[in-house]
C-alpha cells in the first residue's frame, strides 16, 4: 500500500510531487535500516572467529609483555616458569601473567634484570603455595603479595604474617645486618619477601601448591587454562583478518551515525519525511471533520 492510497482512504485528494517526495523520503530511510542491520547481522556471523582472535590477541599481548620485561633473560625466565609449573603442578600459563607483573613492578622499583628475575622466581612459588593454602586465587594472592612488596604492611594479614616495625627490622637485620629503614629499594623488597616465605614455612603453607596438585581444583583450573590456550592457538589465523573485519565494521558504525545524524538534523531526510507525514494526516483529520 502505498502513501497515496493510505490518504485517499480518507478521501484525500494528494498531488503527485508531494506523494513522490514523501515515498522517496521514507525509501532512503528503508535503505539506511537494512545497511544498518546487514552491519549487526556481519557482526553476529562473525561472533565466534572473533572469540578466538581476542583469545589469541590476549596471548600475543601477555607474550609481548613478557618479552619486554625480561629482554635477554626471557629463555632463562621462561625455564624457571616451566619448572616452577612441574614443581607446583600448576599450568605455566596460568601464573605467566603473575610471574611477569611481579617482576615489571621490581625493576620500575629499580632492583636490576637479574635481581628481578629471582624475586619473580621466589614469589611465584610463594603465590602458588599461599594460593592452594587459603584457598584463593593465583591473581588475588598476586595483588596482597604486590601491594605487601610495594610497602603496604596493612596487608600482611592476607598472605598470613604479621608484620610491625619490630619484625621488618629483625628480618633485614638477619639479610642484611641493617635496619629496615636502611636498606635499599631492592633490600626492601627481598627481605619482604623472605617474610612472606617464613611465613609460609611456619604455617604448613610451604610445598601445598604440590600437595594439591592432583585435586579438583587445580586440575580443573589447569583445563581451563587449557581451553584457552587451545582456543588462542586456533585464533592466531583468524587474528588479523579479524582485525580487519573490525576496522571495517568501525568505519560502518561511524558513517552509519552520521548517516543518521544528518538524516535526523533539522533539514534531514527523515525529519522532512516527518513533516510532510504530519502534514498529510493533519489534512485528512480536517477533510473528515468537514
Amino acid at each position: 500500500m502505498t502513501i497515496r492510497d493510505i490518504v485517499v482512504a480518507f478521501g484525500v485528494e494528494v498531488d503527485q510531487n508531494s506523494e513522490r517526495r514523501a515515498e522517496g523520503s521514507i525509501r532512503g530511510i528503508k535503505n539506511l535500516a537494512s545497511k544498518l542491520l546487514g552491519a549487526i547481522g556481519i557482526g553476529f556471523s562473525i561472533a565466534g572467529i572473533a572469540g578466538l582472535a581476542e583469545a589469541a590477541a590476549d596471548v600475543e599481548a601477555l607474550k609481548s609483555q613478557f618479552t619486554q620485561v625480561f629482554g635477554e633473560l626471557e629463555s632463562d625466565a621462561q625455564k624457571k616458569l616451566d619448572a616452577i609449573a612441574d614443581e607446583t603442578g600448576v599450568n605455566a600459563n596460568r601464573m605467566k601473567a603473575s610471574f611477569t607483573q611481579i617482576a615489571s613492578f621490581a625493576k620500575v622499583s629499580g632492583v636490576e634484570q637479574v635481581q628481578a628475575l629471582e624475586l619473580s622466581d621466589r614469589a611465584m612459588k610463594a603465590v602458588a603455595d599461599s594460593s592452594a593454602f587459603y584457598d584463593r586465587s593465583i591473581e588475588e594472592v598476586t595483588e596482597s603479595l604486590q601491594s605487601f612488596l610495594k610497602g603496604n604492611f596493612e596487608n600482611d594479614a592476607a598472605l598470613g604474617l604479621s608484620c610491625t616495625e619490630t619484625t621488618r627490622n629483625a628480618a633485614a637485620n638477619a639479610l642484611y645486618s641493617k635496619s629496615f629503614q636502611d636498606l635499599s629499594e631492592a633490600e626492601k623488597q627481598f627481605t619482604l619477601l623472605q617474610m612472606v616465605e617464613d611465613a609460609n614455612k611456619a604455617s604448613g603453607a610451604l610445598g601445598q601448591a604440590a600437595r594439591e596438585s592432583d585435586t579438583w581444583t587445580n586440575q580443573l583450573g589447569n583445563l581451563k587454562q587449557g581451553l584457552q590456550d587451545l582456543k588462542a592457538a586456533a585464533g592466531q589465523g583468524f587474528l588479523q583478518p579479524a582485525v580487519k573485519v573490525l576496522k571495517m565494521l568501525v568505519s560502518l558504525t561511524q558513517w552509519a551515525t552520521k548517516a543518521i545524524e544528518k538524516a535526523t538534523g533539522e533539514n534531514g531526510r527523515l525529519t522532512r519525511s516527518f513533516d510532510r507525514f504530519h502534514a498529510l494526516v493533519k489534512n485528512c483529520s480536517r477533510r473528515l471533520t468537514e
